[in-house]
């Protein structure tokens, strides 16, 4: 692949959450929190994971176009905060430089949230997500209310800080 291609392909698959940034900065207001619900639902967002032993067993002596499988269950593990009562959140983050603020070092995963929420509809493991934590933007929302598919449902709050 040439680099011109490559050029190409990297700008398509650009992520930019600027607007939602800028939104994480106001004051949430009814039209700011509405606003936000919208573009976060269409948002995809930075997703911190640790790859499963075997999720690249084999890969070693691939060659190009050998399809291969582990063997067993491979996957990621979400790497989640807790807080002091146990509670976890699942942390995601609108870009590069908001993880670099948070000091995050971790692979990640680039999803929408709409694959995000039917992936963590499958769990009960989580109190709520953590959208940029560690910086100076940061919203956490209960995990019920990400959740939630209707707007009207849905309470987006200011991240408590101590």
């Amino acid at each position: 692949m040439d680099e011109k291609k490559l050029e190409e392909i990297m700008e398509q698959n650009k992520v930019d959450n600027s607007r939602l940034e800028e939104l994480m900065k106001k004051e949430m207001t009814p039209q700011t929190q509405a606003e936000f619900i919208e573009i976060l639902k269409e948002s995809q967002l930075y997703l911190p994971v640790t790859p499963s032993p075997n999720m690249f067993e084999g890969i070693e002596d691939a060659k190009v176009g050998d399809v291969f499988e582990p063997e067993g269950q491979a996957g990621f593990d979400i790497n989640y905060l807790s807080d002091a009562d146990g509670n976890k959140a699942v942390p995601l983050f609108t870009s590069e430089k908001a993880m670099d603020e948070a000091g995050l070092r971790s692979s990640v995963m680039v999803m929408y949230v709409s694959d995000l929420v039917d992936m963590l509809k499958q769990s009960d493991r989580y109190a709520a997500v953590a959208i940029n934590p560690f910086t100076e933007i940061g919203l956490d929302i209960p995990m019920k209310s990400f959740l939630t598919s209707r707007s009207e449902e849905r309470r987006v709050g200011k991240e408590c800080r101590s």
